[in-house]
């Protein structure tokens, strides 16, 4: 089976009590390995991009990912403001995380679209390292 994850590292907040829209830095790291119907690995995408947002964004992520992980939401989204990124999490009924968005590499010369499917069960981990991120 292929290796999907999505990570959130290097995470530095200039001001937690302001909302600087460009106050809050971080990197996000995905990996998207495929699979054939026959169960073979094909290629895999590997893409780091640096974010920029205020910590009211990742806040919001937060709670929209907690709602999520509950299953009292459906849908969670971050917005980078340097290059235009994106992150978003789609939950379906059967506890199926769709994750995809778009990355920027330094500049915004390079791009990298994804998408792939996870397991709400990774949700609880992944809100538990962000939370980590905004107590600094």
């Amino acid at each position: 089976m292929g290796r999907n994850c999505v990570e959130i590292f290097d995470f530095w907040c200039n001001d937690r009590e302001s909302n600087d829209p460009y106050g809050t830095e971080f990197k996000v790291r995905v990996c998207s390995n495929g699979e054939d119907n026959y169960g073979e690995s094909e290629e895999e995408y590997v893409g780091t991009g640096s974010w920029m947002c205020g910590i009211e964004e990742v806040r919001n992520f937060v709670g929209q990912l907690d709602e999520m992980n509950h299953l009292q939401g459906k849908h969670a989204e971050i917005k980078d403001v340097s290059y235009g990124g994106r992150l978003c999490f789609d939950l379906d009924r059967m506890g199926h995380v769709q994750v995809s968005g778009t990355l920027f590499g330094v500049y915004g010369i390079q791009s990298l679209k994804f998408e792939f499917t996870g397991d709400q069960t990774a949700l609880g981990p992944f809100l538990d390292g962000l939370r980590e991120c905004l107590r600094g």
